[in-house]
């Protein structure tokens, strides 16, 4: 049996929220997962099935790529990631959740495309999200300059696809995609140009919904029930390998396993604390109230502090706190 999956390599030194985002990336990367995402929002992939796409199109050479692994082999199931830092002196650094390239059918010549995955969980914060994905893809169309062309040989400028799986989206935005792109406008005249020579950034964002609701996009029903916190594991797997046909490999099953025992120890902490702070602010709430007893006694009675602290029934710790307070 395998006993050091790429999974596994990939959370060993990880722990909590940050091991859980770490499943969430590994098995979006997934080809049998990663191929639908393309297959429903790539343009250039609409017509071919998620398996062509896995077999054909993703499995290419990487011209900035390097092994997340150095001696893992098997690169069937998994995308063999580029480099995911976009690092330049003048701009600073920004990681990218998953960045590949692909290469798209077309009846001239292969299309290359550089396609960056994100899975956002935070719809709201505190900036406009469409903005940032913006600024994403501008971020990987400049750093094409030195590695997939050079000088002014433009005509190798890649096009850019930005995804964004938002798995916890308000109810009205539920069951949502969304995309944005280069169109043109032709203001005076008739002049032509090849959609291909401008139209070089999309942005798609993929609202999912409650896993049990019957979405009829397929990829949103997919991606609710592989990313869902409240469905469990065994669940999970027998929907992906039953209506989506999809093989439940040791790595997925790994995956979606260790996603809902770390997503049940997340929630259970986050009750635990929560329940922690009710406590704390109870307490605090109720030395504020004291305070304002003992002050009233003291402009009642004109009584210095610590006369006044001995009227109430009060232990040490809560006359000390009340100190503090009133001091």
């Amino acid at each position: 049996m395998k006993t050091n999956t790429i999974l596994s390599q990939d959370i060993q030194h990880s722990d909590g929220k940050s091991a859980y985002d770490t499943y969430c990336l590994r098995l979006l990367s997934n080809f049998a997962i990663l191929s639908r995402i393309a297959a429903a929002c790539v343009d250039e992939f609409k017509g071919c099935s998620p398996q062509e796409i896995a077999d054909k199109y993703l499995d290419t050479p990487q011209i900035r790529s390097v092994p997340l692994f150095p001696d893992e082999t098997n690169a069937n199931h998994r995308i063999r990631g580029m480099t995911n830092e976009d690092k330049m002196d003048t701009e600073g650094e920004r990681d990218f959740d998953i960045y590949f390239q692909a290469v798209a059918p077309s009846l001239k010549e292969a299309i290359r495309l550089i396609i960056n995955l994100e899975a956002q969980n935070k719809l709201h914060p505190g900036y406009p999200l469409s903005k940032r994905a913006i600024y994403h893809v501008c971020r990987i169309v400049s750093s094409q300059y030195g590695t997939e062309f050079s000088g002014s040989d433009f005509e190798n400028l890649k096009k850019v696809y930005s995804i964004w799986i938002l798995p916890s989206p308000s109810k009205k935005e539920r069951n949502t995609i969304e995309k944005y792109h280069i169109a043109r406008d032709v203001l005076v005249g008739s002049r032509t140009e090849d959609e291909q020579n401008y139209d070089l950034m999309t942005i798609v964002f993929v609202y999912l919904d409650e896993p049990e609701t019957q979405s009829e996009v397929e990829i949103i029903r997919l991606l609710s029930v592989l990313l869902s916190n409240e469905m469990a594991a065994e669940k999970k797997l027998a929907i992906l390998e039953k209506d989506f046909g999809i093989p439940i490999t040791y790595e997925i099953k790994e995956g979606v396993e260790k996603m809902c025992d770390l997503g049940e120890s997340i929630e259970r902490h986050g009750i635990e604390l929560g329940i922690e702070k009710g406590i704390e602010k109870g307490i605090e709430k109720g030395i504020e109230t004291q305070a304002k007893i003992v002050e009233g006694f003291m402009k009642k009675m004109n009584l210095s502090l610590e006369d006044a602290l001995n009227i109430p029934e009060l232990s040490d710790a809560e006359k000390r706190a009340i100190r503090l307070k009133l001091q």
